[in-house]
């Protein structure tokens, strides 16, 4: 008996757990690869060379402007404010009330957690954590030099 010659409905069949895990995958990847919409929230502002490299969310009155670039799959809360030259990695979260101004990278992953401020010169690598109420920032009178941050720190008031 020829394989190709199955009935058709032992063929359809319904999806196993794994193939149906595989499909979200797939469906999570395209949607990193913009191919799905941004969400903008309401109040909030985006600059005309403000640009994106996959779907974003941008929560409520949040302002970004400046040279800034935002990797796909990012989620900006509430009340940020971005403002200079800012590069963000892929897949990061900022939280509500943040502040980022200056010259800064952040790789992919990080976490910014609510009040804290970021003022560059500052290159941060991936996965870092930046908790509640943190200021990271260089002397205004130090132009000489930038704080450079590997990967997979934590950083916190008190710590």
């Amino acid at each position: 008996e020829d394989p190709a010659q199955e009935p058709r409905s032992s063929i359809q069949r319904a999806m196993t757990t794994d193939e149906k895990a595989a499909a979200l995958r797939l469906s999570t990847v395209r949607m990193m690869r913009g191919l799905s919409a941004h969400k903008i929230g309401e109040g909030s502002t985006v600059g005309s060379t403000v640009r994106f490299e996959g779907p974003v969310v941008i929560g409520d009155r949040t302002h970004i402007r400046g040279d800034v670039i935002i990797g796909g799959g990012c989620v900006i809360q509430d009340d940020t404010r971005i403002k200079g030259n800012i590069r963000i990695g892929h897949g990061c979260t900022f939280c509500d009330d943040v502040r980022v101004t200056g010259e800064i990278t952040l790789g992919d992953a990080c976490i910014v957690y609510r009040d804290t401020i970021l003022e560059g010169p500052i290159i941060a690598g991936d996965c870092n954590v930046f908790d509640t109420t943190c200021f990271i920032g260089s002397d205004q009178n130090d132009r000489h030099g930038h704080i450079q941050i590997g990967n997979n720190c934590y950083f916190g008031v008190g710590v």
